[in-house]
């Protein structure tokens, strides 16, 4: 398993994705449409994303410059660090999976009893799309 800072690649499923209001990501390399395990959730006007699923999740795999660039995502998706009872979002590195390949990236996450605690609708598709 990867330790946090092993990794200089960013999953994005959400209003992060290319095309939406708050995606930041244009100066950072695209490196392909990607998926991983988990299941999506519709919070009104945003995702989130359960990881403890089968299911499938679609979204955006990026390069990031590092540490620096991942801090300001954190402050976007309201990530105060591991384990932080004022975190909006987690983070954590999961596996990715990009046409045949597998890798590593970060991804912020939501644990179920906060989606539920906030109303999140299952998308059946894994896909967010622009309402």
């Amino acid at each position: 398993m990867l330790k946090q800072d092993d990794t200089n690649r960013l999953f994005v499923y959400g209003t992060l994705k290319s095309g939406f209001n708050r995606s930041i990501l244009e100066e950072y390399s695209f490196i392909g449409n990607a998926k991983v395990n988990g299941t999506l959730y519709d919070l009104g006007s945003f995702p989130v994303i359960d990881l403890d699923t089968g299911d499938t999740v679609y979204g955006e795999l990026y390069e990031i410059n590092g540490y620096e660039d991942l801090f300001m995502i954190d402050v976007i998706e309201g990530f105060y660090g591991e384990g932080s009872l004022d975190n909006f979002y987690d983070r954590k590195v999961v596996k990715v999976f990009l046409d045949n390949l597998e890798t590593m990236a970060y991804i912020y996450f939501m644990p179920i009893e906060n989606i539920v605690k906030y109303g999140g609708k299952k998308i059946k598709s894994g896909i967010w799309e622009k309402k």
